[in-house]
C-alpha cells in the first residue's frame, strides 16, 4: 500500500520539474524498477530513500540519462525525454549526476576534474587560467577554498575528491542535480556546507534529487521524501510531517529497531579484561599519523574516531600492510612488527573491511562467487588448479555468513546493489575467521538493515574470541558498535572514551569535541586526554 503523509506545495513560478511515470527496468531476470512514478518539483529538494536493491541508483541513472528504461517515461520541465544519453541530458536538459561511486580522474588537476567535458576555451584552446580561477571560486563556495586547483586530484583524500565531483555539477550550471549518497565519505562539517549550498540552489530555482541511507539527514534536508521498496514507490512524506519510524517501516515493510551494543549481543568491556592481547602499538608512526598508541584485546570492538585528516584510515592501512610503518613498536596477533603486504597480513589472521569498495573492495570483472571465495583459493586449489565445486561451496558459505542477496553466485558482482557489494567485502573478510578485523568505514553507503547486519557480524566475531578495530566518521555507528573509542586529531591520539549505555550521548559529544578541537570540553565522562 502506498503510504503518504502530508503534501507538497509547488512553487508559484514555472520551474524545472522532473517527472517519472511507470518507469520499469530489468537486468536479466532481476527486477530493478517495476513501474515507479515520482515527481521532483522544481525549486525543492526531493530525497529518495530505500534499502539497498530498492532501485534508487537505477532510477537516478535513468533520470540523469546514463541508463535507458525498459518502459515508462521521464519528463524534464514538461518535455518528455526521448534520448537517454548523459551528453544529451546535460546539453539539452541541464541534468547532472553526482554518482555514489566517484567519477573522478586521478592524475588530472583539481580544476580539470571540476570542468571535465566543460572546459572554458579561448580561441579554440582550453583557457587554463580562467578554468583554475572559476574552480577556485566554486571550491570556496563548498568550503575548500584553500585547495590548489592546479594540484593532482589523486593526492587528495576521498572526502575532498567527493566535493570536487559535486563542484563539477555546479560548474555545469545544471537545472537538475541528482546526488547519489553524496555524504557517505565526507565529514559532518563538509556535509553541513554541502547542505547549505543545496538549499541555496533550490531557493534559486534548481531541482535537487537526493539519495541517502541516512534517515535523519533527509528529514533535516529534504522538502519531500519518496520511499522505494523492491522496485516500487511505496510512499512519501514532506518535511513538516516527516516521521522516522514510518519511513523505516515503509523502507523495509515492517518495524525494525536499530539496537545498540548491549549485554546479550556482546557486552561492553573495560580495557584489558576478558581476552588476550591482540594488538598493541606504542609510538607508532607512518604516513598521516605519529605517536599512535593503542591496545586491543580479544572480545573487544574498538573504534577509531576523527575527521577526514585525523589519520584513522591511514592507521588501518598501515596495520594491514598497504602503507609503510616508519617507527615505533607494534605487536599484532602474537608477533612483533608490522606486515610487508596485505598477503602477509591475511596469512597471519588479519581481515579487512573497506568502505571504498569500488577501488579496494571488490574485483569488478569477477562474479559474486569469485569475489567471495578470493581468499579461499589456496584452500580449494591443488597443484595450481582450482576445484570449482569447492570454490562454489566456499563462496556459498561466505554469502550465507554475510547475508548477501544476489540472483546467483555466478552473477557479475557489479550487478549487485552497493549494500550487497559491501556485504561481499564483509563475507570475504569473515570467511577467514580473522583474529583481528580491521574495518575502515564498514557501512559507508549501506541502508539501515545492512548496517545492522554488518554490526551484528562484527560483534559476533568479537564474541567468538576475535577482535575488531573500526575506523568510522559516523558517531552513531561508533556508539552502537564499540566497547570503547580512541579519538585521533591531525595524526595523533588525543583521547579515549569508554562507552556505556548510560553515558552514550555525553560520550559522543566528547568524541566530537576531541576530534574537532583536539581537546576535551569538560570532564563529566571517562575521557582520558593525552598531551600532543
Amino acid at each position: 500500500m502506498n503510504e503518504t503523509k502530508g503534501s507538497v506545495k509547488r512553487p508559484d513560478v514555472t520551474l524545472c520539474n522532473v517527472e517519472a511515470v511507470e518507469v520499469r527496468k530489468h537486468y536479466g531476470g532481476v527486477r530493478a524498477l517495476d513501474g515507479v512514478s515520482l515527481t521532483a518539483p522544481g525549486g525543492m529538494i526531493t530525497a529518495v530513500v530505500g534499502e539497498n536493491g530498492a532501485g534508487k541508483s537505477t532510477l537516478m541513472r535513468i533520470i540523469a540519462g546514463t541508463l535507458r528504461p525498459d518502459g515508462g517515461s521521464v519528463s524534464i520541465a514538461g518535455e518528455r525525454v526521448a534520448v537517454f544519453d548523459p551528453r544529451t541530458a546535460l546539453a539539452r536538459y541541464r541534468v547532472s549526476l553526482v554518482p555514489q561511486e566517484l567519477d573522478a580522474c586521478p592524475g588530472m588537476s583539481v580544476a580539470a576534474n571540476v570542468f571535465l567535458g566543460n572546459e572554458p576555451q579561448r580561441r579554440g584552446v582550453v583557457d587554463r587560467q580562467s578554468m583554475e580561477a572559476q574552480a577556485r571560486d566554486l571550491l570556496e563556495v563548498l568550503g575548500l577554498g584553500a585547495l590548489d586547483p592546479r594540484g593532482d586530484l589523486g593526492r587528495l583524500g576521498l572526502a575532498a575528491q567527493q566535493i570536487v565531483v559535486i563542484a563539477r555539477a555546479l560548474a555545469r550550471r545544471s537545472r537538475v542535480i541528482v546526488l547519489d549518497e553524496p555524504t557517505a565519505a565526507i565529514s559532518d562539517a563538509e556535509a553541513a556546507r554541502l547542505f547549505a549550498v543545496l538549499r541555496n540552489l533550490a531557493t534559486t530555482g534548481s531541482t535537487i534529487v537526493y539519495v541517502s541511507h541516512r534517515i535523519q539527514e533527509v528529514i533535516d534536508l529534504a522538502d519531500k521524501i519518496v520511499v522505494l521498496r523492491d522496485g516500487l514507490a511505496v510512499g512519501e512524506q514532506v518535511r513538516e510531517c516527516a516521521d522516522r519510524e514510518l519511513l523505516v517501516r515503509m523502507m523495509i515493510g515492517k518495524d525494525l529497531s536499530v539496537t545498540t551494543h548491549e549485554a546479550g549481543e556482546g557486552s561492553r568491556k573495560e580495557q584489558g579484561k576478558g581476552g588476550s592481547l591482540v594488538l598493541k602499538a606504542k609510538q607508532l608512526a607512518g604516513p598521516g599519523f605519529t605517536s599512535f598508541e593503542i591496545e586491543v584485546y580479544a572480545g573487544e570492538v574498538v573504534g577509531l574516531a576523527g575527521l577526514a585528516d585525523s589519520g584513522c584510515s591511514e592507521v588501518i592501512a598501515a596495520l594491514y600492510g598497504t602503507a609503510k610503518i616508519r617507527g615505533g613498536q607494534l605487536q599484532m596477533v602474537g608477533r612483533e612488527g608490522g606486515f610487508r603486504s596485505p598477503r602477509e597480513a591475511i596469512r597471519q589472521g588479519i581481515g579487512l573491511i573497506t568502505g571504498d569498495r569500488r577501488a579496494r573492495g571488490i574485483f569488478p570483472n569477477l562474479t559474486v562467487g569469485e569475489n567471495l571465495a578470493m581468499l579461499d583459493l589456496s584452500r580449494v586449489g591443488h597443484l595450481g588448479f582450482v576445484r570449482r565445486r569447492d570454490l562454489e561451496a566456499a563462496a556459498a558459505e561466505s554469502a550465507r555468513l554475510a547475508s548477501v542477496r544476489a540472483p546467483s553466485l555466478a552473477s557479475p558482482v557489479t550487478a549487485l546493489s552497493g549494500g550487497n557489494q559491501q556485504k561481499v567485502v564483509v563475507g570475504r573478510a569473515l570467511s577467514q575467521q580473522p583474529k583481528l578485523l580491521l574495518a575502515d568505514e564498514p557501512t559507508r553507503g549501506v541502508d539501515v538493515r545492512s548496517r545492522r547486519d554488518i554490526h551484528e557480524f562484527v560483534r559476533a566475531m568479537a564474541v567468538a574470541g576475535g577482535a575488531a578495530l573500526v575506523s568510522s566518521s559516523d558517531w552513531d555507528e561508533l556508539r552502537e558498535l564499540c566497547d570503547r573509542v580512541v579519538v585521533m586529531y591531525r595524526g595523533r591520539v588525543v583521547g579515549s572514551v569508554h562507552m556505556s549505555s548510560d553515558e552514550d550521548e555525553s560520550a559522543v559529544e566528547h568524541m566530537r569535541a576531541l576530534a574537532i578541537h583536539g581537546r576535551r570540553l569538560g570532564a563529566e565522562v571517562d575521557v582520558v586526554a593525552r598531551n600532543h
